[in-house]
Parts: structure tokens; C-alpha cells; sequence
């Protein structure tokens, strides 16, 4: 049985596609940025903290990366209840966990803590956000960070993912690595990249968590 089980944020346990689309049109689109055009791109780099995301598609705007980060959590605050929803079972599922709880995400720490008070309403052991490490996913390093912690070898946790980047952080620090099929990436991409687990509907952790 697992000791710990890590879950990612955006698109593990919350749906926040709606949220992240309009405040990309609402604050980059007033940098003379195609938001149609690019939206699609940055839309494929989900899973990586938000700096990383701009410099890859919009280098340009790596010298604005602050200023545009700070309008768009200012968005986020605003529109967390109104644009984002916890998928379907998630907060049941969560509660009938008896082991450590803890989040790794690339949302950025202001915003991330909002969604889990509000729509998750749920009492997680830690949560790591971008800003507290120096590396991010998919470098095992925040995830590492967290099996240290909580004083458990990488061989004890498990890492609950949606994306390419979840599923290689997890891999290359030696945790057991589950995929959801609900979020951003479909079955048939996830697979691609190996994980030990696919998961095609929540309570399938619990059982996975037992193995």
C-alpha cells in the first residue's frame, strides 16, 4: 500500500479550461498577440509553470511575464467560482483517502490556494506550487522535495497526473506514476508516455493506491 499519494491541480481534480482560456484572451490580448492563433500552442504546454509556457510560445513577452501573470491571477480571483468545477466524483474520492494528501501543481500559488479553498474545500498534508522550488515538472525535484517531507522512499508515493510533464516528473524521480483520461490529454496520447497507471474514473485511485 501506498504511503502518499500526489496529486496535480489543473485538469487532476479541477476543470479549469474556461477559467485559463479567458483570462489568456482578456490579458494577452492586449499585448498585439493573434490570442486565436496562439491559443491552441499554449494550450498544448499545460503542465509547465506559467513563465516556462510564455517563453516557449511567446518569447517576445518574457520581459512582460510579471506584469501579464499579475493581471491574469487578478482574473483568476475574480472568476474561480463562476469559471471552475471539480470533475465529477473527485471530492468523494478524496475524502475516502486515509494516506497523506498532497498537491504538486505549475499554477502559481495565490491562484492555486483560492481553487482548493473554494472548489475543492478539501484539507490536502501540503501543496507545492512553482514559486517554492527552483526546479519544476517535469524535473523530479519538487516531487522528491515532497517524499523527503513526509520522510517516505519515491517507492511509497504515487504521482496523480493529467499531462506528458506528470507523468515524466514522476518517472524520473522513481514514483508510480497514474494518468486521469479527463483532463487536457487523451487516453491514446497518455499512453505514449508510459505510465503505470491509466485512470479512467476516480474512485479507480483508491484502488490503485492499495496495489
Amino acid at each position: 500500500m501506498r504511503k502518499l499519494v500526489v496529486f496535480d491541480l489543473d485538469g487532476t481534480l479541477v476543470d479549469t479550461t474556461r477559467l485559463s482560456k479567458e483570462s489568456f484572451f482578456s490579458v494577452v490580448g492586449n499585448y498585439g498577440v493573434d490570442v486565436e492563433k496562439i491559443w491552441p500552442i499554449y494550450n498544448k504546454t499545460n503542465g509547465l509553470p506559467f513563465w516556462e509556457r510564455i517563453s516557449t510560445v511567446m518569447p517576445d513577452l518574457v520581459s512582460k511575464v510579471d506584469e501579464i501573470l499579475a493581471d491574469m491571477i487578478d482574473l483568476h480571483i475574480k472568476n474561480v467560482k463562476k469559471l471552475v468545477t471539480a470533475y465529477p466524483d473527485i471530492i468523494e474520492t478524496l475524502e475516502k483517502i486515509d494516506i497523506k494528501k498532497a498537491i504538486l501543481t505549475s499554477r502559481v500559488g495565490e491562484s492555486a490556494f483560492q481553487i482548493i479553498k473554494e472548489i475543492l474545500n478539501h484539507s490536502f498534508d501540503y501543496i507545492l506550487t512553482p514559486e517554492m522550488t527552483k526546479l519544476h515538472k517535469p524535473n523530479p525535484e519538487p516531487l522528491l522535495e515532497l517524499c523527503a517531507r513526509f520522510k517516505i522512499a519515491p517507492s511509497e508515493a504515487i504521482f496523480i497526473g493529467d499531462t506528458r510533464y506528470d507523468i515524466e516528473c514522476g518517472k524520473r524521480a522513481g514514483v508510480a506514476t497514474g494518468a486521469v483520461t479527463w483532463g487536457y490529454y487523451k487516453k491514446k496520447d497518455l499512453k505514449k508516455y508510459k505510465p503505470d497507471y491509466i485512470i479512467e474514473k476516480p474512485s479507480e485511485i483508491l484502488n490503485i493506491i492499495e496495489a
